[in-house]
Order: C-alpha cells, then structure tokens, then sequence
C-alpha cells in the first residue's frame, strides 16, 4: 500500500446496513448524504460515488474519496491489474480491471497485483476513460 492523497473526501452515512467490513471499498450514494456498498458490475448500476475510507457501522458516519489517491480493496485473482490499468467496480464492491473500450472507470491502478488486497490508486470515478492505447 502505498501514501494517500486526498483532493476531495465527503461526510456521508451509512445506510442501515453496516459497512464495517468494507473499508477501501466502492461506494455508491443511495439519497442525499447516505451510502453503501457500490454492487454492480457497470458503472450505472454500481453508481459510485468514491472509496470509503473507514469502517463505519449502520447508521454512522462514512468518510468517502470522491478524488485523490486512496487505497482500493482490488481482485486481480481472474485477471492480473497492471499499473496504469483503468478499473471499474465489481459486484463485490472491489476494484477489477476494465475490459471494454470507453467503460466508465471508477479508478485507474498505480500498483500492479494478480490478488486480492488493498493497492494504490487514483480516484476520479465520473471519469470516461479509454482503454484503448
């Protein structure tokens, strides 16, 4: 893991449901200033809003990366994340890495894994990037 660089963090709160175990997850706003955990496998349907910072029970208070470098809990397990490569949310909520051309990319990878852990990455996720080189 590497340092953190916050350009813009949010107050939310968690919905009713805990995200205590979802730490450097994505999240996704769900009415004004609540979140939870981001499951979608494309970006309309994750709708997310950033990376949640801390681990807040239900109904407490949600720290959120909106933009800047952030921690990002990442599967590279099926398919290895280089550095630089664009990621977008999984249906766990984790980083996976992009596979299509112009999808819209929560995240773009500054560290390389084939796991699942925690690895560097900047955050910037109403960004439209391309894949292609």
């Amino acid at each position: 893991m590497g340092t953190e660089s916050r350009i813009f963090d949010k107050s939310f709160s968690a919905t009713t449901a805990s995200l205590a175990s979802a730490q450097y997850y994505f999240v996704k706003s769900t009415a004004p200033n609540l979140c939870s955990l981001a499951t979608g496998s494309s970006f309309m349907a994750a709708a997310v809003v950033g990376v949640l910072q801390n681990d807040p029970g239900a109904s407490q208070p949600a720290t959120v990366r909106m933009l800047g470098i952030s921690n990002l809990e990442v599967d590279g397990s099926s398919t290895a994340i280089l550095y630089g490569d664009l990621l977008v949310c999984s249906t766990a909520g984790t980083g996976i890495k992009a596979s299509a051309n112009l999808q819209y990319a929560c995240a773009r990878a500054m560290e390389a894994t084939t796991e699942t852990h925690i690895i560097e990455a900047f955050i910037a996720p109403f960004s439209i990037w391309s894949t292609a080189e």
